[in-house]
């Protein structure tokens, strides 16, 4: 599996990325002032970026149409103007990762452990003005946060706190506080992760557990929208609310939640019944 990562310099791939983020950007109404700081356009880029759902519909499709072939960045843009779906932390990080090369920042992908397993996350670090900073698209963190040698760091969103902690050497501990609850995230691994290593991590994501059923979240800093199997949980400032979905139901409601075209969201489910499962 090649990684279709963009470098700075003009490539093959350099040019239907260019065109395929400049329609995105007009999508959402992209600008800024000439006067606009590097972080504040970083934190613009980042605002596009968060309407690209965090989904493993289109993922499973892959499986299906290009087994070993993950879509490159200009593909899985393209995908979002025309069918509404994002992908999952690999795609979504390589995306903006090349796009930020694409536009002159410097920017390394890194990975990250969670409590099932070691380099099963990953995010990226874009330097603003001599520091990294981390983004991480898979985990809607998608305004910059900079990397401060403090043993401790809290980051207000708009729906919950973000808690970073330095854990020594190179880990740094996520954790989230939503109503007076913290719970513990992932660790993040802050040295850059070379090619090899992140493509063989990205190729046994295909492999993994939740593979076997859909998983999306959006969030617009208000409300965070979270499915897994036929629940969807719904989570404001003031609480949460948890929905079931009828099995009957449940392609129509997450392409209506998600405003992802039906005919791929029943593909995908289509495709996971066939494979056994109960979806519920």
């Amino acid at each position: 599996m090649a990684i279709p990562l963009i470098d700075p310099s003009p490539t093959s791939l350099a040019v239907p990325l260019r065109e395929a983020w400049d329609r995105l950007a007009r999508r959402y109404g992209l600008a800024w002032s000439e006067t606009a700081t590097e972080r504040d356009r970083l934190g613009r880029i980042g605002r596009v970026f968060a309407r690209l759902p965090y989904e493993n519909l289109s993922k499973i499709i892959e499986t299906l149409d290009r087994p070993g072939l993950p879509r490159g960045p200009h593909e899985l843009i393209e995908d979002h103007l025309r069918l509404g779906t994002g992908g999952t932390c690999f795609s979504l990080t390589v995306c903006w990762l090349s796009v930020l090369r694409l536009l002159g920042w410097r920017a390394e992908p890194i990975l990250a452990d969670r409590a099932y397993g070691a380099d099963t996350h990953c995010a990226l670090l874009v330097w603003v003005e001599g520091q990294p900073h981390l983004l991480d698209p898979g985990y809607l963190l998608t305004d910059p946060l900079p990397l401060q040698h403090k043993p401790c760091m809290v980051v207000p969103t708009g729906l919950q706190e973000v808690i970073l902690q330095q854990r020594g050497g190179d880990r740094l501990d996520l954790s989230t506080r939503y109503r007076g609850q913290t719970k513990y995230r992932l660790t993040y691994k802050t040295t850059p992760v070379e090619r090899d290593h992140f493509e063989r991590c990205w190729q046994a994501s295909y492999g993994w557990e939740m593979m076997r059923y859909p998983v999306l979240t959006q969030s617009d800093g208000q409300v965070q929208l979270y499915v897994q199997k036929r629940h969807l949980l719904v989570r404001q400032a003031h609480g949460a609310q948890r929905v079931e979905w009828g099995a009957a139901e449940l392609g129509i409601q997450i392409a209506k939640t998600f405003h992802i075209d039906e005919r791929l969201v029943e593909r995908a489910l289509a495709h996971l019944r066939r494979q056994g499962e109960r979806l519920g």
